[in-house]
């Protein structure tokens, strides 16, 4: 089978509907003569020109259509949206693995299932005590013996030697 590879710059070319718009900015432009059309329906007076109207149509048209400029590589609207959630997020980060900001929301039964209790009973350290000292006395033949020790961070660990 022939394989070819393909150049990085091929992949990275933005598509291109209109002229230099590509989608995204194509469809900032039409949001923008969107909420111009609702202006005109909405404020008093509906469906009929008014200086008033035409002042908030310009404003709000140029408010919109400037997101769709590029400035670095990114639309302005991807920095808009940047700098928003940059700036609702906490000021002061305390560490939380379990904060909920800016995740995704996940099924309540998987949650659920997350939040269910361990089928596992935790046995209390003196039946671990008396458990460890019966594996210590454990020999398996009269000339191997094994012991059993905890580590600190609740390992357990095995040690062979062999009986003189």
């Amino acid at each position: 089978m022939k394989t070819s590879n393909i150049p990085a710059q091929i992949t990275t070319v933005e598509d291109k509907i209109t002229g230099n718009l590509s989608f995204k900015q194509l469809l900032i432009l039409v949001a923008a003569i969107c909420s111009d059309f609702l202006i005109f329906i909405v404020v008093p007076r509906p469906l009929k020109i008014s200086a008033l109207k035409v002042a908030i149509c310009c404003a709000v048209t140029a408010l919109i259509s400037s997101l769709a400029y590029k400035h670095d590589g990114r639309l302005l609207y991807s920095w808009a949206r940047l700098i928003y959630r940059f700036n609702s997020r906490p000021r002061f980060y305390v560490y939380n693995k379990n904060d909920l900001s800016f995740r995704p929301n996940f099924d309540t039964k998987q949650r659920a299932i997350e939040n269910q209790e361990s089928v596992v009973e935790d046995k209390p350290m003196e039946d671990i005590k008396y458990s460890l000292e019966s594996l210590n006395k454990l020999s398996l033949e009269e000339y191997i013996e094994i012991k059993f020790s905890r580590d600190k961070k609740a390992g357990l660990k095995a040690y062979v030697s062999q009986v003189k």
